[in-house]
């Protein structure tokens, strides 16, 4: 992945390092087209709790979103139906409902995020898999700056800022560990460079990074823990609707 331009969203495409790589798949849902997609049908009683307990309409359809997209895409990659698709999300250190999402039965590592109008999902078999995306506010993502950028982590423009977030966003959610570990300790390139994971908390990390481009006003990254090479694939999510 090191050294490939930016993921254009577009059906079916592919971002690859290497002619024999393995195949991250990223797919990409805006809420704003999202329609009827049946999406409670598909949580479970632990996921509706979850949702209710969201009180911002936005953010409870981003999560149910997330929940329909991942289930219907891990459905279309195990010749499953997305009904029967279980997600164990119980974190490693305190056992909540909060931790990285494994998918019950089956070897393939996923990962979801979700910002403003934008819901994604990672599959892979590859390695863990985290990924990001963020809406871009500039004022905003500045401010909070000093708190997650190291000292070689050159910021020439605003926007600069959240390509280094998504990026080490990516990372922590691909290791598990998310924001228990120190934004500042997870170093990748300059974000006017090709994404690449140089240090994670002072020592080297073999992963595989990608920044993607996911519309107008986002950024957004992808990360794979494995030294191997990989594509990501890149498809609009309404290529699962019809999965059941």
């Amino acid at each position: 992945m090191a050294g490939r331009p930016p993921a254009e969203v577009r059906p079916d495409e592919s971002h690859t390092s290497g002619a024999m790589g393995k195949i991250c798949e990223v797919w990409v849902a805006d809420l704003a087209h999202w329609g009827d997609w049946h999406v409670e049908a598909l949580l479970d009683d632990a996921e509706r709790s979850r949702a209710r307990a969201l009180r911002q309409p936005d953010d409870r359809l981003r999560f149910m979103a997330g929940v329909s997209l991942l289930k219907r895409a891990v459905a279309r990659t195990t010749g499953r139906t997305a009904v029967s698709v279980m997600i164990d999300r119980r974190c490693a250190t305190c056992g909540g409902p909060h931790g990285r999402p494994r998918v019950v039965g089956s070897g393939v590592q996923v990962s979801v995020a979700h910002s403003g109008a934008r819901v994604m999902v990672a599959l892979t078999e590859a390695g863990p898999v985290g990924v990001d995306v963020e809406v871009r506010a500039g004022d905003r993502a500045s401010a909070v700056a000093r708190y997650f950028l190291a000292e070689d982590e050159p910021v020439d423009q605003v926007d600069d800022v959240l390509t280094y977030w998504c990026r080490k966003e990516s990372v922590v959610k691909a290791t598990g560990e998310g924001l228990r570990a120190p934004l500042r300790e997870v170093v990748v390139s300059p974000a006017s460079a090709p994404a690449r994971l140089m240090r994670y908390r002072g020592r080297v990390l073999a992963a595989q990074m990608v920044d993607l481009v996911v519309g107008d006003g986002y950024a957004a990254a992808v990360t794979v823990l494995t030294a191997a090479e990989v594509a990501v694939k890149v498809s609009p999510a309404g290529a699962l609707v019809t999965t059941a």
